[in-house]
């Protein structure tokens, strides 16, 4: 078996397009599954100190407490997470992105976003929060979002 690479830029960024004989459909399907992230992180539960796996897709925002980050999830729960800011930039794969120096926001939840005062951006999510975005994050995540 032969593996050939081709880059370019005809796809978006979040797409790899995979071809090949149908007998070797199985193995490929198979070495793709171990190659998944882990999708869920590790929190405490400020209700009663308990640690818990929840799904990143529940995540909404993440927001800075020093070496702590506060998560709220799109049902409205509040978790701490052991990681700075800072330390998430492995997320930005997932769809999450720093919007200002204390947020780190989900923006497969964002629905809509709108230009503020100067050239801050407001974004808005499926639970109905607002996130200001400041100037120096305004751009990418336009461009991100379109």
């Amino acid at each position: 078996m032969h593996f050939i690479f081709k880059w370019g830029s005809n796809y978006s960024p979040e797409t790899v397009v995979i071809q090949g004989h149908s007998k070797h459909q199985e193995l490929i399907e198979s070495a793709l599954k171990s190659l998944q992230f882990d999708q869920t992180i590790q929190v405490r539960n400020r209700q009663n100190e308990r640690q818990q796996k929840i799904s990143l897709d529940t995540v909404e925002a993440f927001t800075s407490m020093g070496h702590l980050s506060k998560v709220y999830t799109v049902d409205g729960s509040i978790y701490y997470y052991g990681s700075t800011l800072k330390q998430m930039a492995a997320f930005n794969q997932m769809g999450f992105s720093r919007i200002n120096n204390t947020t780190v926001l989900n923006l497969n939840q964002v629905v809509n976003f709108k230009a503020g005062k100067n050239a801050k951006l407001s974004v808005f999510t499926q639970s109905g929060k607002e996130y200001v975005v400041s100037r120096h994050y305004a751009q990418q995540i336009k461009e991100r979002l379109n």
